[in-house]
C-alpha cells in the first residue's frame, strides 16, 4: 500500500492519499535506423545559456580576451566573416520585488582600425508577453505562423520563416571601442505571491570582414530601471560573472565511454562551429510498409540506435559548463530526399517525427532496429516546434509547401506530419526544415515510411 503524505495548505495540515501510479503501456515498431546524413557548416556560434536562471548581474559569456584571472567568462576568440549568437536565459526575482533582469549584447572592436558589423537577421521573444505557454497537443497546420507555445517555440518558428524582430542594420565600430547592440528587459510579475520566472530566447546572424568580439551581459536592476551603456561596459571590464553558478557539467571525451558516477550535461556557454545541418536523406524506404529512421539532435549518451552524436563541438567554453553544444538549440536542419516511383501506379509515403524511449538494434542484423514507445496520459512534453515541408513532383508546374506544428511527449509514437502521393513513373524532391527549439529535450526520431 502506498504511503500517505502530509502537506501544508495555508498553514493547515492536510491529509492526502496519493493517487495510484498510472499504468503505462509499451508499444513498438520495427524500422531500419541510420545516422543522419550530412553535417554541420563551419559558421561560428556563440552560445549563451549558462547560468540559465539569472539572479545576479554579470557577464554571461564573452569572446573578448581575458585581462585578468577573474575573467573566467571571457573566451579570447575573435569573430570574423559570418557568425551567430544564440541566447536563452530565465529571469527569477523574489516575490513582491521591484527588481528586473535586463539582458544585453555588446560588440567590441579592440583593433586599431574601424570595423563594420552587420546584423543580417535577428529575433527574440519572451515567454511573457510575446510567447506564453499555451496548452497545445498533437499536430496542427501552421501555415499562418500563429501556433506556438513558449519563447523557444516562437523563436524557432520566426527563424524558420525568415522573420525578424530586430531590423537588419550596420554598425560602425571605431578602433578600441565597445557598442551596445541589444538591451531588453525580462519582466516578472512583482505582485505574484510565489516566485515567478520569465524566459527570453534570441538568435542573431552577423557579418564582419574584420575581427570583432561579442559579449552577453545580465543586469539585475533593484529599482527596475534599465542600466546605462556606461554601467554595462564598466561591468564588462570588471570581469564580474553572472550568477548563480550552476553545478559543474561532467567532463568527458565525445568518442570515449562516459565516466563513472552521476552524469550531468550542463548548460552551454561557449563558442562552437555549426549554425546549420545540411544533408541528403539516404537510404529511403523501398518496400510497402518499410520504415527508415534518422536521429535529430542526438546526444553523447542518446544516439537512438546509431553511433552518431550530432552535438556541435565547442572550440572554447566557460569552465564547468557543457562540453558540447548538446541539443543544438537554434540549429537549422535542412534535409532533402529524392524519391522515385518506377511503378505503373501511385506510391504513398508518410513522414513522422517521433520521441521514442529508446531504439534497440537487432543483434547481427545491421541497421535493423525496434523503436520503443509508451502510451501515457501524464508524460512530459519533449518537443514543441514547427516543421517546414516542401515537395515538388517533376511533372508539376510548381511545388507544394506545408508548415506543421507538433507537440511531442516523452515516449510518444506520433501520427504523420504529412502523407503525400507520388504519381506513377515520376520523381519528387522532398525537403524538410526545422530550427531546433530551445524549449525542447533531445533527441527525436525522423522517420519516413512507404505506405503503398
Amino acid at each position: 500500500m502506498a504511503a500517505a503524505v502530509w502537506t501544508s495548505l495555508q498553514g493547515c495540515a492536510v491529509f492526502q492519499q496519493p493517487s495510484p501510479p498510472e499504468a503505462v503501456e509499451k508499444v513498438s515498431h520495427d524500422l531500419r535506423v541510420f545516422p543522419l546524413p550530412g553535417g554541420l557548416n563551419d559558421t561560428w556560434m556563440l552560445h549563451s545559456n549558462s547560468p540559465e536562471r539569472v539572479e545576479q548581474s554579470g557577464i554571461l559569456v564573452s569572446s573578448l580576451p581575458p585581462s585578468k584571472l577573474e575573467d573566467k567568462r571571457k573566451l579570447g576568440v575573435a569573430l570574423q566573416g559570418e557568425f551567430g549568437l544564440f541566447l536563452h536565459h530565465v529571469a527569477r526575482t523574489p516575490p513582491l520585488s521591484s527588481s528586473r533582469l535586463y539582458l544585453a549584447v555588446v560588440a567590441s572592436n579592440p583593433s586599431e582600425s574601424e570595423a563594420l558589423l552587420q546584423l543580417k537577421q535577428g529575433a527574440f521573444f519572451r515567454t511573457w508577453p510575446e510567447a506564453p505557454f499555451y496548452a497545445l497537443s498533437g499536430i496542427q497546420n501552421n501555415d499562418s505562423g500563429q501556433i506556438f507555445a513558449g519563447a523557444g517555440d516562437r523563436l524557432s518558428l520566426a527563424w524558420l520563416r525568415g522573420e525578424n524582430t530586430l531590423p537588419p542594420r550596420e554598425l560602425k565600430l571605431p578602433p578600441n571601442t565597445h557598442r551596445l547592440l541589444f538591451l531588453e528587459a525580462v519582466p516578472t510579475n512583482p505582485l505574484w505571491v510565489l516566485q515567478q520566472d520569465n524566459a527570453l530566447s534570441g538568435l542573431f546572424k552577423f557579418q564582419s570582414e574584420t575581427p570583432v568580439h561579442l559579449s552577453t551581459l545580465a543586469w539585475v536592476s533593484q529599482t527596475g530601471e534599465p542600466p546605462s551603456e556606461k554601467a554595462l561596459l564598466q561591468m564588462l571590464e570588471s570581469g564580474l560573472a553572472a550568477g548563480p553558478e550552476e553545478a559543474p557539467a561532467t567532463a568527458y571525451l565525445s568518442d570515449q565511454p562516459p565516466p563513472r558516477g552521476v552524469f550531468r550535461y550542463g548548460r552551454v556557454a561557449g563558442l562552437g562551429k555549426g549554425s546549420e545541418w545540411q544533408g541528403q536523406l539516404n537510404p529511403l524506404p523501398v518496400e510497402v510498409g518499410e520504415r527508415v529512421g534518422f536521429p535529430i539532435a542526438s546526444l553523447y549518451l542518446k544516439r537512438l540506435g546509431t553511433k552518431q552524436n550530432q552535438s556541435a563541438p565547442l572550440h572554447k567554453r566557460v569552465s564547468d559548463t557543457a562540453v558540447e553544444s548538446h541539443g543544438n538549440y537554434g540549429l537549422k536542419y535542412s534535409l532533402r530526399a529524392q524519391l522515385y516511383n518506377p511503378d505503373d501506379r501511385p506510391r504513398r509515403y508518410a513522414i513522422y517525427l517521433h520521441n521514442p524511449l529508446e531504439v534497440r538494434l537487432q543483434p547481427d542484423l545491421p541497421y535493423q532496429a525496434e523503436a520503443i514507445f509508451q502510451i501515457s496520459r501524464s508524460a512530459a512534453v519533449r518537443f514543441r516546434g514547427s516543421v517546414l515541408l516542401n515537395w515538388k513532383v517533376d511533372s508539376a508546374d510548381k511545388g507544394e509547401e506545408s508548415l506543421m506544428h507538433q507537440i511531442l511527449h516523452e515516449g510518444e509514437e506520433a501520427g504523420a506530419l504529412k502523407i503525400f502521393e507520388l504519381p506513377a513513373q515520376s520523381s519528387s524532391e522532398f525537403k524538410i526544415e526545422l530550427v531546433y527549439p530551445p524549449d525542447s529535450t533531445p533527441p527525436q526520431l525522423l522517420e519516413l515510411q512507404r505506405l503503398s
